[in-house]
């Protein structure tokens, strides 16, 4: 035996790693402990993992699940622990189970689990980072961060896994705060498993809880919204009691998210919170405003939202108002002459570069600096990080 810690590559472990099962069962008929290393945790877990993953430090797929499932009930019957955790991710037996079927959508996985949990695998222990992909919007932080075993079923959609956890008292674990999204229900929201959503909310999850990177479920349901199930996704969370108002995430509330992250469906999706109460004019968020956000979208968004009562003056977020929110785009002098016919103040200083004509100076779409100026803009305003209009204009031509 090399080694006696998490990755100690014992007699046994290379018997399995190589799949010599003869030498593997004799090395068991003489005592080997069956609660000592395997790479990147305990051998039980290694028997699990062999049949998705195929690196070479990894043990070599079972010639059949039901020989694989045969040795893990006998290792569990020599006093393997279920419950074991590798010291680099805290992941147990159960772990590897759930990831297989997320990547495999096997029944043998869910036998596994249940043999697991039959043998006293705790449901609901957590682990940190996706037992099985890694979260790509996740920081650092947050793919380190502890999850929990449902919260990575929901992740992938896995809703018969989520089932057997529940049936065996992962119900505790619905609301459980962890990771980029928050919760089981928000990750759920956002990847539009609607089963999935509905089978957490069955089980009692808050649909209003808030955290995670968005806020809510219905903020991250909204923030998916290119996704044609976005719409059936987001009226299942109203149905069932969703607070269209509550903020909190990167863009705001809902409506503000909607019209931060969708093109497509953005418009029916912010009437639909519209027709539910959505404050148009609520603040907060990276844009400050709905309005902001829906500046670097579409003109029809923009209409919508002025059309039921959007204060165009409105200050707040990175760029101070909706006008200098549409001077950052090239494509929006529609939206900016929008603004303007609905009373748009050119000269207010907000946000980073101070007026409207500044950021239009700044980022040389002279078309929209001279709507602004026959707009009354003022072309000696200062302020804002460069300066004055002269100012920017010498460091565009320099």
């Amino acid at each position: 035996m090399l080694g006696t810690a998490e990755g100690a590559r014992t007699a046994l472990c290379e018997a399995a790693r190589h799949e010599c099962w003869r030498q593997f069962d004799l090395l068991l008929d003489r005592g080997a402990d069956v609660n000592i290393g395997g790479e990147g945790g305990y051998l039980l877990q290694q028997l699990i993992k062999s049949n998705y993953q195929c690196s070479p430090s990894d043990i070599i797929l079972f010639a059949s699940p039901s020989d694989a499932l045969s040795r893990i009930k006998r290792l569990l019957s020599l006093g393997a622990d279920p419950n074991a955790q590798a010291r680099s991710n805290h992941h147990t037996a159960l772990h590897a189970a759930v990831a297989g079927w997320n990547i495999k959508d096997s029944p043998f996985y869910e036998q596994v689990a249940q043999l697991l949990i039959d043998n006293g695998a705790d449901v609901n222990t957590r682990a940190c980072t996706d037992i099985a992909h890694g979260y790509m919007f996740a920081t650092e932080h947050e793919k380190w961060e502890p999850q929990s075993l449902l919260y990575h079923c929901a992740y992938h959609g896995s809703t018969s896994m989520a089932k057997l956890l529940l049936q065996n008292g992962a119900a505790v674990d619905v609301n459980l705060k962890a990771g980029y999204f928050g919760n089981a229900l928000q990750v759920a929201s956002f990847y539009g498993h609607m089963e999935m959503m509905q089978l957490l909310l069955d089980h009692g999850a808050e649909v209003n809880a808030q955290g995670g990177h968005y806020g809510t479920a219905l903020n991250a349901a909204c923030a998916r919204s290119l996704s044609p199930d976005a719409i059936p996704t987001v009226q299942l969370l109203l149905e069932h009691g969703a607070d269209v108002n509550i903020g909190g995430g990167e863009f705001g509330s809902a409506l503000q998210t909607v019209c931060a992250r969708s093109i497509s469906e953005a418009g029916t999706l912010a009437l639909i919170l519209l027709d539910h109460g959505a404050d148009v004019n609520a603040r907060g968020g990276k844009y400050g405003t709905a309005l902001q956000a829906a500046c670097f979208r579409s003109d029809g968004l923009v209409q919508l939202l002025l059309d039921r009562g959007a204060d165009v003056n409105a200050e707040g977020g990175e760029y101070g108002t909706a006008l200098q929110a549409a001077c950052m785009c090239f494509r929006n002098s529609t939206i900016a002459q929008l603004l303007l016919d609905r009373g748009a103040n050119v000269n207010v200083q907000g946000g980073q570069y101070g007026t409207a004509l500044q950021v239009a100076l700044l980022y040389r779409n002279l078309d929209l600096a001279q709507l602004l100026v026959d707009r009354g803009a003022d072309v000696n305003a200062n302020g804002g990080l460069y300066g004055s209009c002269l100012q920017i204009a010498v460091v565009q031509i320099l």
